[in-house]
């Protein structure tokens, strides 16, 4: 265990073993963090936790009653954000704007329709 410290205490860090991929066990796929309520309810995410979940002050998260545990993740609009504005760097970068995008992904998406569903015509006359 790591020790963490939090407003002068040290909280530990609690590697929390679980099955992984062929049944092993492994403390690497789940972590867990103690920390305490304050006032009216606050708790402090970890730095680390708000970065690689892109919070920061005004970030709205879900926080969902279980029946023995609560659970907290990012909400899903943001991260749709984050994803779309990953994209629109990456299509930057390459120099394909969104209409191009789109516009090659409806003429995909016709032929792949002509090629699965060719014979589905012919079978209604038209």
């Amino acid at each position: 265990m790591t020790p963490w410290p939090v407003y002068g205490k040290i909280i530990w860090e609690i590697p929390t073993l679980q099955l992984g991929k062929g049944g092993k066990m492994s403390a690497v796929e789940k972590q867990e963090r103690i920390v305490l309520v304050r006032d009216k309810g606050r708790i402090t995410i970890p730095a680390p936790w708000r970065d690689r979940y892109g919070l920061s002050e005004g970030s709205e998260v879900v926080l969902v009653a279980e029946e023995d545990r609560l659970v907290l993740y990012p909400r899903r609009v943001q991260q749709l954000e984050g994803l779309l504005e990953r994209i629109a760097s990456a299509l930057e970068e390459k120099g394909i704007t969104l209409t191009e995008l789109l516009e090659g992904s409806a003429e995909m998406r016709a032929e792949s329709f002509k090629k699965e569903y060719s014979g589905l015509a012919s079978e209604h006359g038209e």
